[in-house]
């Protein structure tokens, strides 16, 4: 369990690494993942990231969908699915 703590911390991590003289904080952190490997993982990574998002067909049980409905999530105007303050939305694009 010690290896998903530390990938949940990175994955978070990356979202605050920015240059904040010259940028504005990020929306969201992009996690692309052309080959699919990570995809295996992705049902047990949705316990330990309330705030992960997976680009694809419509679920929001499984807090799924397309772009569109992925931008009303990040833009908290959607309440079907809420991300905790705390966190930045992690939007997985298999």
């Amino acid at each position: 369990m010690h290896i998903i703590k530390e990938l949940v911390k990175r994955i978070r991590n990356s979202g605050v690494r920015y240059n904040r003289e010259i940028q504005v904080k990020p929306s969201c952190i992009l996690w692309t993942d052309a080959g699919r490997e990570w995809e295996p993982y992705i049902p047990m990574l949705r316990t330990e990231i309330p705030e992960l998002l997976i680009l694809g067909d419509y679920n929001p049980q499984d807090r799924t969908g397309p772009g569109i409905w992925l931008r009303y999530i990040i833009a908290n105007t959607n309440p079907d699915v809420i991300i905790p303050e705390e966190y930045m939305p992690i939007i997985y694009i298999p």
